[in-house]
């Protein structure tokens, strides 16, 4: 739904020392979404000089708000007061980094030997400003003067007696007047829902930084009791053991929201604002279990042993609140969760957005494994077209998912017959442990092109030792050498790799198109029966 503020906001500029007086008042706050600060002393030095220049520095987007976020209790290491409750508060959006530079600079209160970024002081000969030393020439004017009057006063009675007194006051002088009628564009978002802002601050930012639905969850949750990053990074903890821990944060939130709400859209996740935190502590302990079954379902049930084979996060979040919402399943809900699996997979169901379909499809897939012909919903014609267009590849939902259907045959290897350790091809995303059935530079002798090579019709699973012992082999060749080998097992070998019986003459031919004509007709009919 698209954002429209009646009040268009519009920049007004604001003396710095206005700025530093709203700060010390608990006006100005510092969201938890806009995490540390990174610059070095050289980025504060050049802003210091852009200010005392007159140069413009950007403007501050602030979002004037009634609703409490959490936020970070300091700006560069300065402890804030708190905020009066229901007193309107300015959050700053955009902007963090240069006004905490300036806040912090002016208001240092650190030894004059200390090594901190913030101690700064300007070099009144040499009119630039210099890392604080100690001891300190009678000429560098520490910043943290400047809004002093009585210490700054001191510092100017210091200079009476020199030669150039009369030349460095002035100087002095102009440096506090610079600083403190100095003017930055403040633009103030009211009347913004939270819901509203993330949009407004990826558009705006300067920085290129994007505030996420997690980002502004978090703060928005916040309390004493309640840390919303803490408990969902305590639960990608807990599937780091499961390889998958590289999991987003949001679709944990994802999972809570629909557990409390009934959806996992923007909207429902905003409801949980709503919740109480003892409910949402309890839930995510709840979550952090249902997490783990699904995460067990995908490993053991359909081989997706990482979350770099999982080809939508969306599953992994409907799988969780199946779990959540009916604890253990088993029998014909499994079977039902296995089918619902391949079927999102090789449809590419969650490819896009439609936020709307998925809250839908969650009741259904919970209504499932009580009424399996409720799958129809997730209904999917596999055609050998399928596996001929499309190319294996880390982007493609469908590779990921034929990944995984490679390792539910428990494949042999093509070299030797062994089995190959499926946890291991399947444990974190690597090309090397797949394999060409008609190398790539084999085929280039052919003119075919490196899409058409890269079909899934023409990979199998392979340990990158193997890959390399085949290397531009032509396949009558290593395939006659593994028939030599194996006698009669060789079959079974072919068959837990996918490819039939009906191919090997195309094998022997060196039938590069007739072969993978063939063998993705024979995975059509193999997903079909899975689907």
């Amino acid at each position: 739904m698209a954002i429209h503020i009646q009040n268009p906001p519009e920049a007004k500029p604001e003396r710095i020392s206005r700025l530093v007086t709203r700060i010390e008042q608990g006006d100005i706050k510092v969201p938890v979404f806009q995490r540390g600060f990174v610059w070095r002393q050289s980025q504060i030095i050049e802003l210091l000089d852009s200010i005392y220049r007159g140069y413009p520095i950007g403007s501050l987007l602030f979002w004037l708000a009634t609703e409490a976020l959490a936020t970070e209790r300091d700006i560069a290491g300065f402890e804030l007061p708190e905020t009066p409750e229901k007193y309107p508060r300015n959050y700053v959006l955009d902007g963090q980094q240069r006004l905490a530079t300036i806040y912090a600079v002016l208001r240092f209160q650190g030894p004059p030997e200390s090594e901190s970024i913030y101690n700064v002081s300007y070099d009144l000969e040499s009119q630039c400003f210099v890392q604080t030393s100690c001891p300190a020439p009678a000429t560098h004017l520490p910043l943290n003067l400047l809004f002093e009057t009585k210490r700054f006063l001191a510092f100017q009675n210091g200079l009476v007696q020199r030669p150039d007194g009369d030349k460095l006051i002035d100087a002095s002088n102009v440096l506090l007047e610079t600083f403190r009628e100095y003017a930055i564009p403040v633009v103030t978002v009211t009347e913004a829902a939270v819901e509203d802002v993330s949009s407004i601050f990826e558009r705006i930012n300067s920085t290129g930084t994007k505030l996420t639905t997690y980002d502004l969850m978090v703060a928005a949750t916040w309390s004493e009791q309640f840390d919303l990053r803490e408990e969902i990074d305590a639960t990608l903890d807990e599937l780091a053991s499961s390889h998958f821990a590289d999991l987003s944060p949001v679709s944990i939130l994802q999972a809570l929201a629909a557990h409390f709400v009934g959806g996992a859209s923007r909207k429902a996740i905003f409801a949980l604002r709503d919740v109480d935190a003892e409910e949402l502590t309890n839930g995510m302990l709840q979550l952090r279990e249902a997490a783990k079954r699904a995460v067990d379902f995908l490993s053991t049930e359909v081989l997706v042993k990482s979350s770099d084979f999982l080809p939508y996060e969306r599953q992994f979040v409907a799988l969780t609140h199946v779990f959540l919402e009916r604890g253990q399943v088993a029998g014909q809900e499994l079977d039902t969760l296995r089918r619902w699996f391949w079927r999102t997979s090789f449809s590419e169901r969650y490819r896009r957005g439609g936020e709307g379909l998925f809250d839908q499809d969650l009741g259904s897939v919970l209504a499932a494994c009580d009424e399996p012909s409720r799958l129809d919903r997730f209904g999917v014609t596999i055609a050998a077209h399928d596996f001929l267009s499309t190319e294996f590849r880390k982007t493609s939902a469908v590779s990921e998912a034929f990944a995984a259907v490679l390792g539910v045959q428990q494949p042999r290897n093509l070299m030797n017959g062994s089995r190959i350790d499926t946890n291991t091809a399947l444990s974190a995303y690597n090309r090397k442990e797949f394999h060409h059935i008609f190398p790539k530079a084999f085929l280039r002798t052919f003119d075919v092109s490196a899409s058409q090579a890269n079909s899934l019709a023409n990979i199998c699973m392979l340990a990158s030792e193997q890959n390399r012992a085949i290397g531009k082999r032509k396949p009558s060749d290593y395939f006659a050498k593994l028939r030599d080998e194996l006698g009669d097992e060789w079959l079974d070998v072919l068959r837990s790799n996918l490819i039939p019986e009906e191919a090997i003459p195309l094998l022997e031919a060196d039938d590069y198109f007739g072969f993978i004509d063939c063998r993705a007709a024979h995975l059509a009919e193999a997903v079909s029966a899975l689907v």
